[in-house]
Parts: structure tokens; sequence; C-alpha cells
């Protein structure tokens, strides 16, 4: 499958700048308190799951359901600070098809900077980029001295529990 681009003008592509800066702006940025310090410097402490972990058995699935009511024990869910969202598997695969698609990047957001702020979950292919880094596949190129953008699928959700589930899974 080949990679098609789009050709930008100057307007559209500063308008698009400023949409990717806003949907990935991350309202949940880390505390001082979810952070190392190290001299002078900050560093987000690192995963303990690089990339995500698939969990089989019985016992790991019930510790997961803790570490859920660990955090609707802090947000106390509602209609800003939903429990969950749902997204259909079609619009996911509408992602993971893309050429050299290796993951998912998720990103928390919101529809408004005010009350009530909307939240969304703003999804995006992460492929592997020229120097090995894992990059949002929204990346822009430039040709020539003309600026293109890589054609792909992003997915913004708002389908969100508690209106979207019964609340008891997870």
């Amino acid at each position: 499958m080949a990679t098609r681009f789009i050709k930008l003008s100057a307007p559209v592509l500063v308008a698009f700048t400023l949409l990717v800066a806003y949907c990935t702006s991350n309202p949940f940025a880390p505390t001082t308190a979810e952070a190392q310090t190290i001299g002078n410097a900050i560093s987000l402490v690192k995963p303990d799951h690089p990339g995500g972990k698939g969990h089989t058995k019985k016992e790991d699935k019930e510790a997961l359901k803790k570490l859920t009511a660990n955090y609707t024990a802090v947000q106390k869910p509602s209609a800003d600070k939903p429990r969950a969202f749902y997204i259909d598997r079609s619009v996911i695969e509408e992602i993971l098809k893309q050429t050299d698609c290796k993951g998912l990047r998720i990103y928390p957001a919101y529809a408004s900077k005010t009350a009530p702020f909307k939240p969304r979950l703003i999804v995006v292919g992460v492929g592997v980029g020229p120097n090995g880094d894992m990059l949002d596949q929204i990346t822009t190129y430039e040709d020539k001295g003309t600026w293109l953008l890589k054609e792909c699928t992003v997915i913004e959700c708002d389908d969100k529990c508690p209106n979207n589930c019964d609340g008891t899974t997870y």
C-alpha cells in the first residue's frame, strides 16, 4: 500500500499545527509527585510496562480492577472525569491497518478549556521514525519546499462511562 500525501497551503498548515498542538496538550501531565528530580532536571518515572502488557491470569486481572478502583477513588467519575471510554473495533482497525503502524498513542483531551470540559480521547497510529523514535503518524514532511501531510486516520472519542457502561467490570 503506497503512502499518499496531501499538499497544504501555509494557512492550512498553520491551522493544522495549532489543532495538533491543542489535541496533544495533556491536561493530565505528571505532577512533581509523579516525576523524579535528578539535579535540577525533572525526569518522568519510567513505565512498569513499556508499550503495554497483556494479562490473562485471573489474579492479574483482579489486581488491575484494584488499580481502576484507585483511580475512581481519586477522580470520582462525572461528566468531566469519565471512568472509561468505548472505541469501536472497526475504528481502531482503521488506524492499525495504516502502513508502518506499530501501535497506538492515546491522548486525553478536552473539547473546551472551561467547564463543561467535554473530555475526549484522541487516538493516533504510531510508527518508527528515521531515528528509531516512536512517532505519531500525523507528522508533516517537507518535499522540495512544499509541506506535505501524511494521510492518516485519527480517532476522536467521547463515548464515555458512566454514560455507556454498567460500571461493574473495571
